[in-house]
Formats: C-alpha cells, sequence, structure tokens
C-alpha cells in the first residue's frame, strides 16, 4: 500500500508542477529528519548545531527566490505552510502580517524551528541572523515558531518533521498553492532517520520538486546546502547585487553612502566643491522607481534615516540614491535596507 501511496504522492506533485508551479517564488531547500537520540550519519556535524543528538529538532528551511533577480522580493503575509507525515496533515504554520513577511528579498534563507533553545544553542528568532547578501547573495533569518509576532498559529508551534515521509507544502494567503515537495515525492524513499532532506542544486526561479532533492548527512542549518562530502555547495551569487558592504567611502567617489547594507540610517556623502553643492538634491527611489524622499544638503553629507517624505518607514529591500546637478548630470548610488 506505501508504494502505492508513493506512486501517487509522485504523479500529483508532477500535475502540481505543471499546473500550478510556473517559477516558484519560495522553495523547500532542507529539512531535518534526525530523531532526537540520533546523531548525523558519518559522525558528520551541522554547520550551525555541531554534532549534537537531534541535529536541532524539528526545523525545516525554505529560500526566497522572488522572480530570480537580485533585489526581488516576495510578500508573503497569511502564507501557510502545511506539514505532511505519510500523506497526512500534521499541522498547518500561518504567518502574521508582519512588516517584515511583506517585503523579503530574493536570497534570503528562511528557518523554521518548532523550539526558541535547542541543547546549548539560542534558536529563538533572530532577522538577519547571518547577511552576506552584498557579497555572495544569501542572508539568513531564524524563526521560532511560538514566536507570535510572526505567526498566527503560535499556540501550536510544535510540528513533525521526520523520516515517515516528510513534505511540506507552501501556500500564499488565497490559498494558491506556491510549492510542494518532500520524500515520497522526491526522492520516492531512502531518507533516513539520521539524516536530512536538502535540495542538491543552486536555488532559483527553475526548481520544482522534481529537482535534485535527496537525502543525506551534510547539515546547514540556515546555510547554503553542500553534498558530495562538501564537494559541492549552493551558489547564491545571482541574488547579490555588489554592494560593498562593510568599507568606508573611498576618496574621489563622488556619491557614497555607509553603512551599506544598513537597518536603520544610512549617512550618504558626496564629493562637491563647496560653491556647488547647497544647489544639489538628492532623492531616493525604491525599485520599482518610485520616489520615496527628497533630501535637502545643507553640508556635503547628509542622513537618511529610512523614512519616506511622510514620515512612515519604509520595507526592507533595494533603494537608489539619485544626485543631480544643475549641469543635468546624474549620479546613482544602489544601498539596501534590511530590517
Amino acid at each position: 500500500m506505501k508504494t502505492i501511496y508513493r506512486i501517487g504522492c509522485v504523479f500529483v506533485s508532477i500535475v502540481f508542477c505543471f499546473f500550478y508551479l510556473n517559477a516558484a517564488s519560495v522553495i523547500l531547500n532542507e529539512y531535518n529528519a534526525v530523531d532526537n537520540d540520533q546523531f548525523l550519519n558519518n559522525e558528520n556535524s551541522d554547520v550551525f548545531f555541531g554534532q549534537i543528538p537531534g541535529n536541532g529538532g524539528d526545523w525545516f528551511e525554505l529560500v526566497v527566490v522572488g522572480d530570480g533577480t537580485a533585489g526581488s522580493t516576495v510578500d508573503i503575509r497569511g502564507w501557510r505552510f502545511e506539514i505532511y507525515e505519510n500523506g497526512e496533515v500534521q499541522d498547518t504554520l500561518i504567518l502574521s502580517d508582519n512588516d517584515y513577511w511583506s517585503n523579503v528579498i530574493a536570497g534570503t534563507i528562511l528557518t523554521f524551528i518548532e523550539h526558541d533553545t535547542f541543547d546549548t544553542f539560542d534558536t529563538s528568532t533572530e532577522i538577519n541572523k547571518i547577511d552576506n547578501l552584498s557579497t555572495e547573495g544569501w542572508c539568513w533569518s531564524n524563526f521560532y515558531t511560538g514566536d507570535e509576532t510572526y505567526f498566527e498559529s503560535y499556540l501550536h508551534p510544535h510540528f513533525p518533521m521526520s523520516n515517515e515521509d516528510s513534505q511540506i507544502k507552501i501556500l500564499d494567503s488565497n490559498n494558491n498553492p506556491i510549492f510542494y515537495a518532500g520524500e515520497a515525492i522526491n526522492p520516492t524513499s531512502g531518507v533516513q532517520n539520521n539524516e536530512v532532506f536538502k535540495l542538491e542544486e543552486d536555488p532559483t526561479i527553475d526548481i520544482t520538486p522534481m529537482s535534485s532533492y535527496n537525502s543525506g548527512s551534510s547539515s546547514t542549518f540556515g546555510h547554503p546546502n553542500i553534498w558530495s562530502g562538501g564537494d559541492s555547495i549552493q551558489v547564491f551569487t545571482h541574488f547579490s547585487f555588489g554592494v560593498d558592504d562593510g568599507f568606508l567611502p573611498q576618496t574621489g567617489e563622488l556619491l557614497t553612502n555607509y553603512p551599506n547594507p544598513f537597518s536603520e540610517s544610512t549617512t550618504i556623502s558626496f564629493n562637491l566643491a563647496p560653491n556647488l553643492y547647497r544647489t544639489k538634491q538628492i532623492e531616493i527611489y525604491n525599485i520599482k522607481g518610485q520616489l520615496v524622499k527628497q533630501l535637502k544638503l545643507e553640508i556635503n553629507e547628509v542622513i537618511w534615516d529610512g523614512k519616506d517624505n511622510t514620515g512612515k518607514p519604509v520595507s526592507s529591500g533595494i533603494y537608489f540614491i539619485k544626485l543631480d546637478n544643475s549641469d543635468n548630470y546624474s549620479y546613482v548610488k544602489k544601498m539596501l535596507l534590511l530590517k
């Protein structure tokens, strides 16, 4: 009967791919199937948890791929994650309407874990726990599923992830299917109770449930997946937009800002002759080309506090600084706001 069930899962997944999953904006990347009394196979260690029984407990990992381009974002407020085991829905996680979910940038690794501590590890919610977006194209935010700020279903934070044909179905706020993957779909079997389920190729909009999903003992909670004994690793650089992260403005650059990326405010600096800069104006645009903020120049630097012209805080994402001079020249600088 289980063989028939698995054949049915594959058929449903193929239908799901062709009729629903045209360039999914969020995909399943990894989940933990290690039992609480087991260690990762082959004495392997997770990149975050190391080598501990249970390998962090019940958790799964998604990657936001957006429309496949650097800087694209996805509004996932109210999205639902249905968690299956042996063909039956075991739990459903529902995201809240928190502003963070409204504008999640491509390249973001999202981990969801049912405990806020595991062993000696702090696994409570942390936004941008790691930020390598500008250099490597990925960042990591971790979410404890009992956090009422980020989940509607926080009263029931526990969910099962195991080697019993665990699957995750992602649905948007209108209950439209986005992605559906897991054991018994692909691979049809083989995930052991000392392994993880993971995607063994780069995360892109071309990923489907029939892509290179596999089981293995190389575990990477909150990080790009690795496989083949560490010889292969996921590449996220197609989501990088090349901001010079962590470096102070270089002498001679006309238009700079620091820090970049930033979370609260950034200082915009420009090198102009003293008799010219008072006639200049800084404009800030969002990725859609909409004017967000105009800043009057009194000195050769100005601070942007991440608010628009009405005083309302803007959401995370890519923004552009534009400097026009009286000779009709325009200078543009890209920056990233991460909250």
